[in-house]
């Protein structure tokens, strides 16, 4: 009986824990990059939080000083799922992507999905991707 008990409890653990296969190691490559300083920021979001103040993850990368390319890899552990990515080139190292006076973006931004928008605010089922398990790597352009 107690053996039962502790076999019944051990599957219970085991399926409730959540695995490695449940997240992927994904690389962000973010290309376009067209100033040699500042750091490149990829924000992650979900149709429920999409451009808000808190996505669902963050991730940067400071561009070293001898730096002299046109696209950096940033790493990211990420669920399995459906996300809409955004990506910035903070220019001037002060932590948020700047503004115009419209409110339209002043530093280089990209989205996945190659969604550029034309006229109002990014949609987030136009910039959705699905992270399988089999996702090593999405691209997003800065323009």
């Amino acid at each position: 009986m107690i053996t039962r008990a502790i076999t019944l409890l051990a599957l219970n653990l085991f399926f409730a824990s959540p695995s490695e296969a449940d997240s992927v190691n994904l690389n962000v490559l973010v290309d376009g990059i067209k100033q040699e300083t500042g750091t490149i920021v990829v924000r992650v979001y979900n149709k429920d939080n999409w451009l808000s103040d808190a996505p669902l993850q963050t991730a940067s990368l400071a561009l070293p000083a001898d730096y002299s390319g046109s696209a950096v890899t940033i790493p990211m552990d990420i669920a399995l799922g459906n996300y809409a990515f955004t990506a910035y080139h903070d220019l001037d190292d002060n932590g948020q992507m700047n503004k115009t006076v419209i409110g339209l973006p002043a530093e280089p931004v990209g989205l996945s999905n190659d969604h550029k928008p034309r006229f109002g605010p990014p949609r987030y089922r136009k910039a959705e991707i699905t992270i399988g398990s089999d996702t090593s790597e999405i691209r997003i352009s800065l323009d």
